[in-house]
């Protein structure tokens, strides 16, 4: 009996299956080339060891992650996303883990630090501004009464920054900074950021609220986001894949809520 019940666990444990999270890539959070798939992802693999739990992930473009969680339910999750309430009607947010905040970047050489209390006070600013097609700093910004010179991708806007065709241009640090390491290497020291934020979103994973299974996975993610936050994991993970303090301090959770930003813009 003895030997029964032990071979039953044994079964029971190599049967187990990891959770399938779906991802896209979105250096240096999200990768299918980076070291952990990236710092987001890793944050979830360390948060689900707490609870015994494996993942495993899937890289597909990420307008295909949240309808595939929604369509098939191979897929627990997707990772990572900022709340919203379009969003909310179809899906369930985990707790936020990790931060993603929008910095002007401009040109040090050229322009300088702006200062402001309110985001409309930027519209008065003689300067031109570039966004991002479809991100939410354009839409944040547009709707402060900041006229926007719209690109379609943050590489693009980094091209115009450089050539002078823009002055300031919103983008996360720590993408902003890969983006001109890969692609300006002999310019990077002409690139800087204000270090006050535009606005300063929290990240967490989705399921379908529909799946009982996906709504388990969120309170395991949970219970296991509580202990890593607790003995200091997390904060050797954002250690781990930044030596720079400031970029280190970007990427830190500091608020309760989904999103933390300097106004009462929501996605």
């Amino acid at each position: 009996m003895k030997l029964l019940i032990i071979s039953l666990f044994m079964f029971t444990a190599l049967s187990k299956q990891p959770y399938i999270i779906l991802s896209g890539d979105w250096e240096p959070y999200t990768g299918v080339n980076l070291k952990n798939h990236g710092i987001a992802n890793n944050i979830v693999s360390h948060v689900m060891n707490q609870v015994n739990e494996k993942v495993e992930f899937h890289f597909v473009p990420w307008t295909r992650t949240l309808n595939l969680v929604l369509s098939n339910r191979k897929y627990i999750a997707s990772s990572a996303w900022a709340y919203s309430e379009e969003k909310a009607k179809l899906y369930a947010y985990s707790d936020p883990f990790i931060n993603n905040p929008e910095n002007l970047f401009y040109i040090k050489d050229r322009d300088k630090v702006l200062e402001w209390n309110e985001l409309s006070d930027l519209k008065k600013v003689k300067a031109s501004f570039g966004g991002t097609r479809s991100y939410l700093h354009s839409k944040v910004l547009g709707e402060a009464g900041v006229n926007l010179d719209i690109a379609n991708s943050d590489l693009l806007n980094f091209k115009k920054l450089l050539a002078g065709r823009i002055n300031y241009f919103p983008c996360n640090p720590t993408v902003g900074l890969e983006i001109i390491k890969k692609y300006f290497p002999e310019e990077q020291d002409r690139f800087a950021y204000i270090k006050k934020p535009i606005m300063n979103i929290s990240l967490g994973l989705v399921v379908d609220k529909k799946n009982p299974e996906g709504l388990k996975f969120i309170e395991k993610f949970n219970k296991g986001l509580k202990i890593i936050k607790a003995n200091g994991e997390l904060n050797k993970i954002f250690e781990e894949h930044s030596k720079n303090k400031e970029l280190i301090e970007l990427f830190h959770h500091r608020s309760a809520s989904i999103l933390d930003t300097n106004s009462s813009h929501y996605p």
